[in-house]
């Protein structure tokens, strides 16, 4: 298990990020969303699982919460140490993977699981594990694209009609395309993550994001409008899924310990 998560470099997967005003959007949003959420309760420890290049822990750690960041990638754990450099913060850096934490039970208050549970090899078992080193009051944090977000069902619809026409911009297989790409070990929705997380965790709320974010020539329609047009736009659609977390392009779902 060790072998499949250990080395891994996200370059490649960014690249196929769409790079318009959408994409920047809800990234800036996931980042303040995922620390602030963190934050909340004043945690003592806090554990990011799955940290690659530590953003969020720096975060973190810049605002006084004590930080731990595990990671299976010997790559991104040297990324981390540039940034924990370049930001002047410190905290531990493990490598580890999430399905066999090597920390002692109860010893977390928070642990962050940000745009990875879909990525793991056997995420029932890394959920027992986060479960474990949670402290009795603890919360788990998971945030993932929502596979079930009108957004991605309309993409997948328009792109399945391009197709069938015979599109040569259809050709391509996106990163929320059907199936999933190899790095997903499953399609990550709310249902699907409420039953992998229902024997050891009770759901306490859901926070989503929404920019339309990569549905077919969005991003270049965006580009036509000025900048602050564009984003009360984008704001706008947010807000929908502030109202209707499930709506998000992007989903933070918070869980207490059974």
């Amino acid at each position: 298990m060790r072998g499949l998560q250990r080395n891994w470099d996200p370059d490649y997967l960014e690249d196929g990020w769409p790079r318009g005003l959408d994409n920047f959007f809800l990234v800036d949003r996931i980042n303040s969303v995922a620390v602030q959420a963190t934050m909340d309760g004043t945690p003592a420890a806090v554990l990011e699982v799955g940290a690659a290049e530590g953003q969020h822990s720096c975060r973190l750690a810049a605002r006084g919460v004590p930080v731990t960041a595990l990671e299976p990638s010997p790559e991104m754990l040297v990324r981390a140490a540039q940034r924990q450099q370049e930001e002047n913060v410190r905290f531990p850096l493990v490598c580890g993977i999430a399905e066999a934490l090597p920390f002692p039970d109860a010893t977390f208050d928070r642990v962050l699981c940000e745009s990875v549970i879909d990525h793991l090899a056997h995420p029932p078992r890394a959920l027992a594990e986060m479960r474990r080193v949670l402290k009795p009051d603890g919360r788990l944090l998971i945030g993932f694209v929502n596979y079930g977000s009108p957004t991605i069902r309309a993409s997948r619809l328009v792109y399945g009609v391009a197709r069938a026409l015979g599109a040569r911009w259809s050709r391509r297989h996106l990163f929320w395309d059907s199936p999933v790409p190899a790095e997903h070990s499953f399609e990550c929705t709310y249902p699907e993550l409420a039953r992998l997380c229902a024997p050891h965790f009770t759901a306490e709320r859901t926070i989503g994001i929404a920019t339309g974010w990569a549905f077919p020539g969005w991003g270049s329609t965006l580009n036509r409008f000025p900048q602050p047009v564009a984003v009360r736009m984008l704001a706008a659609i947010d807000r929908t899924a502030r109202q209707v977390p499930r709506l998000g392009d992007y989903l933070l779902t918070v869980w207490r310990p059974r």
